[in-house]
């Protein structure tokens, strides 16, 4: 059993456990470099000209991407924990 825990082979042959923490990490990194590349820069941007109702528009946005963030984080956690006694 603990042979065929540590080598799936083909990821074909991997449990759907394992496919749903790296669909699940892909989507957190993807979200994470949105983050950087649009609402952050916004961000930065809008508090160096002093337009602070604009910052905080982008803080919020910031805000709910790591909250979506961190529930896919716990997500994961619960998953690759649990994962293999379904």
């Amino acid at each position: 059993m603990a042979a065929r825990i540590l080598i799936f082979g083909q990821p074909s042959n991997a449990g759907l456990y394992v496919h749903m923490m790296a669909t699940t990490g892909t989507v957190m990194m993807l979200l994470f470099l949105y983050l950087i590349f649009a609402p952050w820069r916004r961000f930065r941007e809008a508090v160096d000209r002093g337009a602070l109702p604009e910052a905080a528009k982008s803080l919020n946005q910031i805000r709910q991407i790591v909250g979506i963030n961190l529930l896919l984080g716990i997500l994961t956690i619960v998953v690759g924990g649990t994962g293999r006694y379904w």
